[in-house]
Parts: structure tokens; C-alpha cells; sequence
């Protein structure tokens, strides 16, 4: 969190601590299409234009063919098959995250022992076995590589178009003994009865404390953005924007209150159970919207700064 507009996103998000519920939309929604939102306000109109063009490509599991919407297309591929064939599932879900274990991060480890793909090798269909900083510098590739066809680069721009903003999450980026980015570890806030992981409260309640909807958070933290800011994130490539996002695990994320009560936690097919729960007090609570705010904005800028450069 930093200067003028920061300090009073702070004071909404302290406000909103005690009445957001643990449902707010997840970052894989909300907060994939504030990044994305950020991000076109950083490109040219030609920029923009060619976006545009290859965003109205048929592509497969079609979404509204704008930033916005195409900014969760990779989470609604992976999952289109998850109860069923997992075809989509198995191939795309490890590229979401890189697990660096908190205790000592290995990007190598992290990335599967961090192969190349081979040369010509599409990286929308093969490797499984990779991680976030790999697909995005490998969607980069392709979407600066003029000799390939349209709808290739139509694909890995909606591939970016997400994973920019999955490589900013810091519980994408690290792990605590294999609790897979925290969602081994179960919280729950205030007098709710209900818990959820961790991994999800960074997913979803940050996001849902800095405003109502995309639009209203991204026009927020545009107007928080300095030129110093641009200029500062403009630099490095995914391996340090992950290095950063495991940095805020290991600082803020995974510093958590010592307090734990029972709760009740649900799981995907509609069962429950009861668990102990780390109890999320409003510093904690504030001071993880905080680092979500950043972190939003950081992906914005270098997912408009990663467009920009391969198209040109």
C-alpha cells in the first residue's frame, strides 16, 4: 500500500473488514478483470485495436470477446471438464501457480524441474507439467512471433491475459510444507460460523474489500498508479514478479493471527466438517487488502507492458 489514493482504499477496505462476507467474488473473477480493466487503460488505441481484433477470434469455451471477460477464460477452460473427463483439467491447472515453499524457494523445483518446451512445440497443448512463469514467457513468445497464424496469438494472449495477473497472487507463488498455496490452511473472520482456506480469503475477501465490482476497484487504483510507479513495475519478467509475490506470502499472507477456534468448513461436492481455524482479526484482514491492492495494480501495468512489447 502507498501513497494518496491507497490511504483511502485502507479506510474502506478497514471499514468494509467487519461486514464482507466470505463469498466475495474471487480473484479469479472480480480481480482477473480489475487486472484486466487496469491493463487496457495502459494501451494505445492501436494497441488496443489489435487486442480487439484477436480477442473476436472464435476461440474454444468462447466468453465476451473483451479484456475484461477474457481475463477469466483460462480458470473457466481448466474447470470446464473438472468433474467430468478432465482432459482440460489435468493439462492446464498446474500452469495457474508456481509453489515456492516458503522455507526455501526453488524456482526450479517449482517449475517441475523447469524444462524448455521443445522448439515449435504449441504451448496451449503440452507441457502438463509446467508452471505460471513458464507458460507466460512462453505465451509471450508466441504472441510476438509474427509468422504465426492468428489464431495462435489469439490464444496465448488469452492465456496472458490471465496468468499475469495468477503469477501477482502470492498464495499462486508460494507454499507452507506442501500446503498448497494455503489451502491446507483453514481461516475464518469475525463471529462467522463458516471457514474457508486461506488461499481463497487472498482469492476472493481482499479483492471484495477494495470495492463492489471491477470497474469501481480498477477506476480507484488507476487513479492511485504515478508515473514512478509505471516506470517501476516496467522492469524484470515473471521469475522476479514471482519472487515479489512470494516475498508478500512469506511477509503478510502467512503471518497470521495465533488465535483458532472450531469452524465449519464446506467442501466442493455440498459436505461439511468441522476444523480448527486461524481467526483472521481486521489488522490481518487489512493489511492483506492492502497487498492485494498492489498487486493488482503491478499486474495491470506489466500485463498492459507484456502486450504492448510483443505486439509491436
Amino acid at each position: 500500500m502507498h501513497r494518496g489514493k491507497a490511504a483511502g482504499l485502507m479506510v474502506v477496505a478497514m471499514a468494509m473488514t467487519a461486514t464482507a462476507p466470505q463469498t466475495a467474488q474471487a480473484w479469479g473473477n472480480d480481480g482477473h478483470r480489475t487486472i484486466g480493466l487496469i491493463a487496457e487503460h495502459y494501451l494505445s488505441p492501436a494497441e488496443k485495436a489489435e487486442v480487439d481484433r484477436l480477442l473476436a477470434l472464435p476461440i474454444e469455451l468462447d466468453l465476451p470477446a473483451t479484456i475484461k471477460d477474457r481475463a477469466t477464460w483460462a480458470d473457466a477452460f481448466r474447470d470446464s471438464d473438472r468433474n467430468t473427463t478432465k482432459v482440460r483439467y489435468n493439462l492446464t491447472h498446474n500452469w495457474h501457480f508456481v509453489d515456492l515453499e516458503l522455507d526455501k524457494p526453488d524456482m526450479k523445483s517449482a517449475c517441475f524441474g523447469d524444462k524448455p518446451l521443445p522448439v515449435a512445440t504449441d504451448p496451449s497443448t503440452a507441457d502438463a507439467h509446467e508452471c505460471v512463469v513458464q507458460k507466460i514467457e512462453e505465451f509471450r513468445r508466441v504472441l510476438a512471433n509474427k509468422s504465426l497464424p492468428d489464431g495462435e496469438h489469439a490464444k496465448a494472449l488469452t492465456y496472458l491475459l490471465h496468468f499475469v495477473g495468477d503469477v501477482h497472487q502470492p498464495l499462486h507463488a508460494a507454499q507452507h510444507n506442501n500446503d498448497q498455496g494455503g489451502n491446507l490452511v483453514y481461516v475464518v473472520t469475525g463471529k462467522a460460523k463458516n471457514g474457508s482456506n486461506l488461499h481463497s480469503f487472498w482469492d476472493t475477501a481482499t479483492v471484495g474489500r477494495l470495492g463492489s465490482s471491477p470497474d469501481t476497484i480498477s477506476a480507484a487504483l488507476i487513479s492511485d498508479i504515478s508515473a514512478s510507479d509505471i516506470a517501476m513495475w516496467r522492469q524484470g519478467g515473471p521469475r522476479d514478479w514471482a519472487m515479489e509475490s512470494y516475498q508478500v506470502a512469506r511477509d503478510v499472507a502467512y503471518r497470521t493471527p495465533s488465535k483458532t477456534r472450531s469452524c465449519t468448513i464446506r467442501a466442493r461436492d455440498g459436505s461439511s466438517k468441522a476444523e480448527t481455524c486461524i481467526v483472521l482479526d481486521g489488522i490481518y484482514r487489512a493489511n492483506a487488502a492492502g497487498a492485494a491492492q498492489t498487486r493488482l495494480e503491478a499486474a495491470g501495468v506489466r500485463l498492459a507492458w507484456v502486450i504492448s512489447e510483443a505486439l509491436k
